[in-house]
């Protein structure tokens, strides 16, 4: 029962991580008064949010063609300058294999550093890679932790989070007993069940 708890946990958060590939976080869009090529000479002068736009518009192919290797260079050059959501999208291209080579150790440095900026969805993706073991080697615990802090943080997907973790809340009672800043009560048992005993 366990197992196929964990695989059912598993399943859910490969979902959340994949679903969110093609989202938009905080960072405005370039509206469509502003020409692809204003925008872009900010991005050419090392403006993080204007690379942003620059690497979501070529993922998505709305305003220019769809175009993954150029999206991948707007979307490093944004992370580098310390973009935390350029960084995560960075990690689900390495991850993915979209316009870079498929790396699930390149992905979960650059998730590693947004999560570590406190962004919550990378957070999320974060324990996912330690749940599935994807580029880092599969800790539950960590994942654990790292769920933990997304759904704290205040994800928009804060109850697929709950219900993702829900394995490892019996697995690690600990982990998850512990309460926020504020002491404030998570909204979880922190002690699994007990099961009843079969004839």
């Amino acid at each position: 029962m366990r197992a196929s708890h964990l695989k059912t946990g598993t399943f859910i958060a490969v979902c959340l991580f994949a679903s969110t590939l093609f989202t938009s976080a905080q960072t405005p869009q370039a509206s469509d008064a502003e020409s692809l090529t204003s925008l872009r000479e900010r991005a050419d002068h090392g403006n993080a949010d204007a690379q942003l736009a620059l690497g979501k518009i070529y993922r998505d192919g709305k305003q220019a063609p769809q175009d993954f290797k150029e999206a991948a260079v707007w979307f490093r050059k944004a992370a580098d300058r310390g973009n935390a959501e350029a960084q995560e999208i960075l990690a689900r291209l390495y991850y993915n294999g979209h316009g870079v080579p498929k790396d699930a150790s390149e992905a979960a440095g650059w998730v590693r550093k947004a999560a570590d900026q406190g962004y919550a969805p990378a957070q999320v993706d974060l324990g996912s890679l330690y749940n599935e073991g994807a580029g880092v080697p599969r800790d539950l615990g960590e994942a654990a932790r790292w769920f933990r802090k997304a759904a704290i943080r205040g994800t928009q997907q804060r109850s697929l989070i709950w219900g993702t973790s829900t394995s490892m809340v019996r697995a690690y009672p600990r982990i998850w007993a512990k309460r926020p800043a504020g002491g404030a009560k998570l909204p979880i048992r922190a002690r699994p069940r007990p099961r009843k005993n079969s004839p």
